[in-house]
């Protein structure tokens, strides 16, 4: 999915991240996703803060698996894999082959190069 489209994690917190990948098709209804989605992908606007600090907590609180930062300005990409290590950041450039975590145990594993999105 991508914005905008909500993402309840509970009653007070709603957000619309940019990306997201919901594996559990139970947590969609007509209207939002009421739950943690699987893997979000955040792109840095002008409040790029909000994205690595305020939004980073959430998604860990509220159980997302892996969390990306696409930070524009840096070229670069912030990639946290909450169920591995809540606390480990791997930076990656634009130009490198980024694994998505989880579907690291896939038959062919997923990897995305930003550069070749843009």
């Amino acid at each position: 999915m991508i914005a905008p489209y909500d993402v309840r994690l509970n009653e007070k917190n709603v957000v619309q991240p940019d990306v997201m990948v919901i594996c559990d098709p139970s947590k969609i209804d007509e209207k939002r996703c009421n739950s943690a989605p699987d893997w979000i992908i955040e792109v840095t606007s002008s409040n790029a803060q909000t994205d690595h600090e305020t939004k980073l907590f959430l998604y860990l609180e509220y159980g997302v698996r892996e969390y990306w930062i696409v930070n524009l300005e840096l070229k670069k990409v912030f990639v946290y894999f909450f169920e591995q290590n809540p606390n480990t950041i791997e930076l990656y450039s634009f130009e490198q082959e980024i694994p998505v975590n989880i579907y690291k145990d896939a038959s062919e594993p997923l990897k995305i190069c930003i550069e070749n999105l843009l």
